[in-house]
């Protein structure tokens, strides 16, 4: 097995992508990593964080979006290698597919494989592809953030959709994932360009991250049975002045409804009176003035 990119049958260097997925369950929480090594000997990589999948859609979905990325970067010619078994014999007719959703991916893998002038697809042991591997386990990691309910883990609920890859530059050496639910990866976990080999031991006995510890309990929190009631200060406990107009409001709101019949007619002759008021003033200060 080959770590850097082999020639094709042009006599050409061909880029291989490195691909695998994985899932907390049947039916949990997942993550998809495809790994493009170029014929410099750089790298690109793609991530995505999966709402719903099994490990098997997870490979599927990882393989996928490999295989887009390298039709975006103008790849016509590539090495598809992952771990994946049932991936791979599906991939080359050698399985049949059972579940709809897995036949469905599996149709837009072919529909992709298409478009490229050459692809070749081949198993390789998972300790072939411990770079793919592993940064899977650390995209799941650090998108699951177990909070603690009697000293157990309980999994935070699914987010609604799958999250999305983004470019945040033209750079094919730095690519950010972003996801919409789960906590965003950090920027610092996808490298710039880097030169690797599948079999480098920094990949191979690399640990695995541990969860993100929980936060610590504020301690100027109210909310806890077992705390003394904070003492009541000056600025917390005073209300703000009241507009007039609003208080007015409030007294005829709590009025019976004869009060309010009866306050309404006075208002409608509220006007006229205001004029005989205003009339008489006139009339007295002409008065006075005289």
């Amino acid at each position: 097995m080959a770590n850097s990119p082999s020639p094709s049958i042009t006599g050409k260097c061909v880029p291989i992508l490195f691909y695998a997925g994985d899932s907390l369950g049947k039916k949990d929480r997942g993550a998809a990593v495809a790994i493009l090594l170029l014929p410099t000997g750089k790298r690109t990589s793609v991530k995505q964080l999966l709402a719903s999948v099994s490990s098997t859609e997870a490979a599927y979905k990882a393989l996928l979006i490999g295989l887009q990325k390298a039709w975006q970067l103008g790849i016509r010619e590539i090495e598809v290698k992952g771990h994946d078994e049932r991936v791979f014999n599906q991939v080359n007719g050698l399985e049949e597919i059972g579940q709809t959703t897995v036949r469905q991916l599996h149709r837009e893998v072919l529909t992709v494989m298409s478009g490229f002038e050459r692809v070749m697809v081949e198993w390789i042991p998972l300790t072939q592809n411990r770079p793919a591997y592993h940064m899977v386990q650390k995209c799941l990691a650090m998108a699951t953030d177990f909070p603690r309910v009697n000293g157990l883990a309980k999994p935070k609920p699914l987010p609604p959709k799958d999250g999305a890859f983004i470019d945040t530059q033209h750079d094919p050496g730095y690519i950010e994932f972003s996801p919409p639910s789960p906590p965003p990866l950090q920027p610092g976990a996808v490298a710039v360009e880097e030169v690797f080999s599948p079999t480098d031991p920094g990949f191979s006995n690399s640990p695995l991250p541990r969860p993100p510890a929980p936060s610590p309990v504020d301690p100027f929190a109210t909310d806890h049975g077992d705390r003394q009631p904070e003492e009541p200060s000056q600025v917390k406990d005073t209300l703000p002045a009241m507009d007039p107009v609003q208080q007015i409001v409030s007294m005829i709101m709590h009025l019976s409804p004869g009060a309010k019949t009866r306050l309404m007619r006075d208002l409608a002759q509220l006007p006229e009176l205001s004029n005989q008021f205003l009339t008489a003033i006139a009339d007295r200060l002409k008065t006075s003035g005289n």
